[in-house]
């Protein structure tokens, strides 16, 4: 299997995850493609799946090479990505996520309110969750997003523009051993 060529395919799916072949892929396995996910299916389409974990296994991580970089983060989930600081605020925030009714809301739509409290099933009532609450309305505010589209990077290539020659080279440089030769 063409590795490289396999992860273009991936680098397609995350780039323009609304065409129509992407819509499909997301039909068929999952809303994330089941990129990143272990997979026990015999079906030859699981194939892509099962070289990237076992790839993973090698200690090549390709799908850590994608960096998504955040613009109005309108494709972004406020709850599950890591749009502002290191962790999902679903781990930062446990209490508050569990109230929360729309988990798969977006950066814009939660934000979009002056109360970030707007989509939870009821007011923050136990200390644990009042000062959660206040602690994640603290952290938002002033917050601004900026005026472009979320966009995504490979972190191979200084441009961030995706290449199949970089994957190759990263793959080669970790399977291949190294050769040492004197030229007579």
């Amino acid at each position: 299997m063409n590795r490289a060529l396999m992860i273009k395919w991936v680098w397609r799916f995350k780039l323009d995850n609304t065409s129509l072949w992407a819509s499909f892929i997301k039909a068929k396995h999952d809303k994330d493609g089941l990129f990143g996910k272990s997979v026990k299916s015999p079906f030859p389409s699981m194939d892509i799946i099962r070289d990237l974990d076992n790839l993973k296994n090698q200690c090549i991580d390709l799908l850590g090479l994608f960096e998504k970089k955040m613009g109005n983060c309108l494709d972004t989930s406020f709850w599950e990505a890591s749009w502002k600081g290191d962790k999902a605020f679903k781990f930062l925030y446990l209490h508050i996520y569990a109230l929360e009714t729309c988990k798969q809301i977006n950066v814009v739509s939660k934000m979009a309110h002056d109360n970030v409290g707007f989509s939870l099933r009821r007011i923050p009532i136990s200390s644990a969750e009042l000062e959660q609450f206040n602690d994640m309305s603290n952290f938002l505010v002033g917050f601004q997003l900026p005026n472009m589209k979320d966009r995504w990077s490979w972190s191979l290539s200084g441009s961030g523009d995706f290449s199949t020659a970089s994957v190759r080279k990263f793959i080669d440089g970790h399977l291949l051993p190294e050769v040492s030769y004197k030229f007579c």
